[in-house]
């Protein structure tokens, strides 16, 4: 019996422990929340209304206004004529934790802009781990930017599984040292000058420190289809990049000028890349460089200098796949 009394004793002392622990726990996974929008809402719903995709928000910019760090907003299927301030994002502390701005499963989903100088996602502040997955992009070949972040401030962006598309300016300009910016599964493609600067500056991805791309497509633009280089000033660091299994085809088509991929900074990787029919160099490594790794890479009928232009020191080149580039398969400068 004294025995049946102890083991009685310690249950309960383990299911109090239970309860205590519990409940603050159930209320942190709890305290995330989806919330709607679509091209049939009203902007009158409240937030709490919102949370019932039957009765959604009509704005992305007022659903935005609705999410908190681990919420997710699901925009509905359809076109959205509004651009995105970051300084109404909110901020993650981690991935686990970001809030998400997503199209709905399934569905196509637009944001679109015209007027020369409009950017749709324009990030600045300390925004922080923020996620924006299964949009489209469009710039209807008269917007300036897909994605800018103009006071390089911000960090640890993710987009995945974004198309951007019809830019006149670059398609996502991402000059910062904080980095932590990730371009997962993008496609990004026709990002043509239109008359407001030199054609072969229109680059697919403008990129500053430590960014993952990582799959996706980058193709049809008038300069690079990824650019690594700095364009600021003071310049920014271009260091510690990956750029790995992309495919990045028929850019430079500004009278052959711009090319599949071009390397500046320090540290940077190219990796298991299908560069090709590009009108200039496949991959170039520009003068001062350093530290520059070109892994695996499948490089082919690319023009200008070749198919990869190598101008700078301590460049490794392993393993890559290189032939029937008209100006030449490997080129040191």
């Amino acid at each position: 019996m004294i025995h049946s009394h102890r083991r009685s004793w310690m249950t309960y002392s383990l299911i109090m422990v239970v309860a205590l622990i519990l409940p603050p726990l159930y209320g942190t996974l709890a305290a995330a929340a989806v919330y709607f929008v679509a091209t049939n809402g009203n902007d009158a719903n409240a937030c709490t209304t919102a949370q019932n995709i039957g009765t959604p928000k009509r704005s992305v910019a007022l659903g935005l206004l609705c999410i908190q760090a681990g919420d997710t907003l699901y925009v509905r299927g359809g076109t959205y004529n509004e651009t995105i301030d970051g300084s109404r994002l909110p901020s993650g502390t981690s991935w686990i934790n970001a809030p998400v701005i997503a199209g709905y499963p399934g569905e196509s989903v637009v944001l679109t802009a015209s007027g020369t100088w409009n950017d749709i996602i324009t990030l600045s502040g300390s925004t922080r781990y923020v996620i924006f997955k299964n949009l489209i992009l469009d710039g209807q070949g008269t917007a300036h930017n897909g994605v800018n972040n103009p006071n390089n401030s911000t960090d640890h962006i993710r987009f995945d599984t974004v198309e951007i598309r019809n830019f006149w300016n670059q398609g996502a300009y991402v000059q910062t040292s904080l980095g932590g910016y990730e371009f997962l599964n993008c496609n990004v493609h026709h990002i043509v000058a239109n008359g407001h600067q030199s054609a072969n500056q229109s680059q697919g991805l403008y990129l500053g420190n430590s960014v993952l791309v990582d799959g996706g497509q980058y193709h049809d633009n008038s300069g690079y289809g990824i650019q690594i280089y700095s364009g600021n000033y003071p310049a920014q660091p271009t260091n510690n990049n990956i750029v790995r299994n992309a495919s990045i085809y028929n850019n430079g088509q500004a009278t052959g000028s711009g090319g599949g991929i071009t390397v500046g900074g320090d540290n940077n990787l190219i990796e298991n890349n299908r560069v090709y029919s590009n009108l200039s160099t496949g991959i170039k490594v520009s003068s001062g460089s350093t530290n520059t790794q070109i892994l695996n890479n499948t490089v082919w009928n690319n023009n200008g200098s070749g198919g990869i232009y190598v101008d700078a020191v301590y460049t490794q080149l392993i393993n890559n796949n290189v032939y029937q580039n008209i100006g030449g398969d490997i080129i040191y400068g």
